[in-house]
């Protein structure tokens, strides 16, 4: 199939998966949960697999290590550190919501 077909075809499943599995997940039923987890893990398995090659490929063969790893580390950069300042603002947007009012 390609690394390209299958990386493609594995974020569509996953893109049309999450329609899927959240409801599943909202049911709060571990025998309904549970299978929507594997089936989820196994997507993003597939998913992963051809990515580093891909990536790679992208690259000429002289700058091909600097660059996929630069690449890597904007991309933990950027989407890992600003989770956490979203967190805590949703956190605390949440808390201030959920105050009883004093009596």
């Amino acid at each position: 199939m390609g690394r390209r077909r299958v990386l493609l075809s594995c974020l569509a499943a996953l893109a049309l998966w999450s329609l899927v599995y959240f409801p599943l997940l909202d049911t709060r039923f571990h025998a309904v949960g549970a299978p929507a987890f594997v089936v989820s893990s196994a997507l993003f398995g597939a998913a992963n697999g051809p990515q580093a090659a891909l990536f790679a490929e992208l690259f000429d063969t002289q700058v091909r290590y600097s660059g996929i790893s630069l690449a890597y580390q904007l991309g933990s950069i950027l989407g890992g550190g600003i989770a956490p300042f979203l967190a805590t603002a949703l956190y605390g947007i949440n808390s201030t919501s959920c105050r009883s009012p004093a009596t």
